[in-house]
């Protein structure tokens, strides 16, 4: 979650937070984003550490 000032990206909702460098996608994207992650981490042997996944699974 971005908190504190962020910045637009023109029409998008998405939100980049200013502070923590934080990036928010909207709600309708984050399940195929979560998806696409653990696809690529799987067909790539690549490792997500416990907190990405938390993050992910949320």
């Amino acid at each position: 979650m971005v908190i504190g000032p962020s910045i637009p990206l023109g029409a998008c909702k998405t939100k980049v937070g200013l502070i923590d460098k934080i990036v928010e996608l909207r709600d309708e994207v984050k399940g195929m984003a979560a998806r696409v992650t653990f696809y690529m981490a799987d067909r790539y042997n690549l490792r997500l550490s416990d907190r990405e996944q938390k993050v992910l699974i949320a």
